[in-house]
């Protein structure tokens, strides 16, 4: 995707729903990604063509196995990432497979937000207050604040008690959206409100931002030093994050998922804080040239066969961050079977997966493998 060629600035994603997700993923193969996601899932950046985003890597944390919670598309994760679950079971209105419309009242059960309120721990989402989900997309919150999906937020912004209101007015819903201002690519303008908070000292506890489409690109946590972490970490992890924080138990996140992903506090050093600032590249000029490119470059195509350039990685390694596994596999050969011992010296529970011979029919089965615990499955193949 090289940017000194083709628009490759603002493409948008690749299609991230249900019934595209599931045959990339095979049922755990992960061998079909072009044909569920198409050719464009191929491409990649390199440093020349992100450098903000790169400066971000060496400068934070990245989470190279930090995953979805739900194959699927944004409104079920986000559920995932503010309460801990779907609702499964659809006892709550729940058990979404899909996007349902922004800003309409359609589940029932008790978020993070509320817990905080109840437990007294202060909070606020910050998104912008101009069209919504509207046709500008670095303005508005693009429905991406799935609080409006909830009833008992409806029902704050409907009562004319201040007690009762301030759930839906730290949550951000609003009656009515202001016209678009024209700022949208103005950052400071798009988060007036959090920068003022934070000028004046009056953070909450908990602080959420919602981005405009134009801005959303899905950050996992920064923390300084370049490093990287490869803990198993999914959307509810941001919320086990936060019980460690605040004291406040998210009740709707799985023992499962508790078991198998982490609560983040892996990605920081707190003996040793580094509260610096890192010297990052300007991000209006790298904006201008890409609102310049948009009109005088064409759209990426996928390159004539024989013509692909099979990507280089950089030379070098990054500082890696602890891991609390520690997996064995030992393999016996008894008559026509193969017997695994998989066992877990570590501290957190691993998710492992077998795979068989390429020559077979290349079935893949899940274990997971918790702290101080072994699995012997006979897996029964024919020699």
């Amino acid at each position: 995707m090289d940017t000194s060629k083709v628009d490759g600035q603002d493409l948008g994603d690749l299609p991230h729903d249900w019934d595209t997700t599931h045959p990339a993923w095979h049922g755990g193969r992960y061998d079909q990604w072009i044909l569920g996601k198409s050719e464009m899932t191929m491409s990649h950046f390199d440093v020349g063509d992100i450098p903000f985003h790169r400066a971000l890597a060496s400068a934070f944390t990245i989470c190279d196995h930090y995953f979805c919670s739900i194959q699927g598309p944004t409104t079920p994760n986000r559920l995932y990432h503010w309460t801990g679950t779907i609702d499964p079971d659809g006892a709550a209105g729940g058990r979404p497979r899909t996007t349902p419309a922004d800003y309409q009242s359609v589940y029932s059960w008790t978020t993070y937000p509320e817990r905080l309120q109840a437990a007294g721990v202060s909070w606020q989402v910050y998104a912008n207050d101009e069209v919504g989900d509207g046709s500008d997309g670095f303005v508005g919150d693009y429905g991406d604040n799935p609080l409006w999906l909830f009833q008992a937020y409806h029902d704050a912004l409907a009562s004319s008690d201040p007690a009762k209101r301030q759930l839906a007015e730290r949550a951000s819903l609003r009656t009515a959206w202001k016209p678009d201002s024209g700022l949208g690519k103005n950052v400071d303008h798009v988060l007036a409100q959090f920068i003022a908070d934070c000028a004046a000292s009056r953070l909450p506890a908990v602080s959420w931002v919602v981005a405009p489409y134009g801005y959303s690109e899905h950050p996992s946590p920064w923390s300084r030093g370049g490093w990287v972490n490869s803990q198993v970490f999914d959307h509810t992890s941001v919320l086990r994050f936060l019980e460690a924080w605040t004291g406040v138990r998210e009740e709707n996140i799985s023992a499962w998922r508790r078991a198998i992903c982490g609560d983040l506090t892996s990605c920081f050093d707190f003996r040793a804080p580094d509260f610096s600032v890192p010297t990052l590249p300007d991000t209006a000029a790298l904006r201008r040239d890409a609102d310049a490119n948009e009109s005088k470059l064409p759209k990426p195509s996928t390159p004539p066969l024989g013509q692909q350039v099979v990507p280089t990685q950089d030379a070098g390694s990054a500082p890696t961050r602890p891991l609390p596994y520690q997996a064995m596999a030992d393999l016996t050969v008894v008559g026509s079977d193969v017997r695994l011992d998989l066992s877990n010296a570590g501290t957190a529970a691993v998710p492992l997966a077998v795979y068989a011979h390429h020559l077979l029919s290349l079935d893949v089965t899940p274990y997971d493998v918790g702290p101080g615990a072994s699995v012997s499955p006979t897996v029964g193949w024919t020699w």
